[in-house]
Parts: C-alpha cells; structure tokens; sequence
C-alpha cells in the first residue's frame, strides 16, 4: 500500500490512475473513462484533500482497470 493518511491514499491512487490512462489511451481497450476524465477526476480528489474520496476514486479506477476487456503482451484484445 501507499502508507496511511491523505498521502497514502495518493500514493494509491496514482497507481490506478496511470493503469487507467494507460488502458484509456490504447485503441484497442474499450475503457469506460476518457484520459481527460481521469485527469479530472484525480485532481480533483487529490483538492479535496480527503483520504475518504482520494481512495474512493482509486477503488472506482481499481474494478475498471480489472473489469476485463484488456490487451495481451502482443496488445491484441483479449
């Protein structure tokens, strides 16, 4: 984990976010989020300066970076 606390939770957050714009930015991956979403959505959980929403925000990008609908190593959808 990212440690306890605001910081913490950002640590965790920036994780999700980058597995998120990642999949957002290949072609191939239907994600629900666009990359400009996601960068909204993280700065302004990291405003709020709340630990409570920073990790709500990181579990929401947690079940839609693992909701499936990947790539593979070769980035063929899988």
């Amino acid at each position: 984990g990212g440690g306890p606390g605001v910081k913490g939770a950002a640590q965790n957050l920036f994780r999700q976010a980058v597995a998120a714009l990642l999949n957002a930015a290949h072609v191939s991956v239907d994600y629900a989020l666009t990359s400009s979403q996601i960068i909204t959505q993280v700065n302004t959980a990291l405003a709020s300066n709340n630990a409570k929403t920073i990790e709500a925000l990181k579990n929401t990008l947690d079940k839609l970076n693992n909701a499936g609908g990947g790539i593979d190593a070769q980035g063929r959808p899988i």
